[in-house]
């Protein structure tokens, strides 16, 4: 199944301080299958993620765990 990886961007407010976050969206045959927020206040590096997940052709499956690894 193609799956294809995208970027997320929410508006969070922490003790009264507006931050913007970004996280990552799994689609497959272009429907939603899970969406990750809150990764991440670095755009940039969740991008980088986007496309690296996108180029590697990662699976749903794997999605988690290669999430949880960007956070350790």
């Amino acid at each position: 199944m193609d799956v294809l990886y995208t970027l997320t961007a929410q508006t969070v407010m922490v003790e009264e301080e507006v931050f913007n976050c970004y996280g990552i969206s799994c689609e497959a045959r272009g429907k939603p299958i899970r969406r990750i927020d809150d990764i991440s206040c670095d755009r940039q590096l969740i991008e980088e993620k986007v496309k690296q997940f996108n180029a590697l052709g990662l699976s749903e499956e794997h999605f988690q765990d290669a999430v949880e690894d960007i956070l350790c």
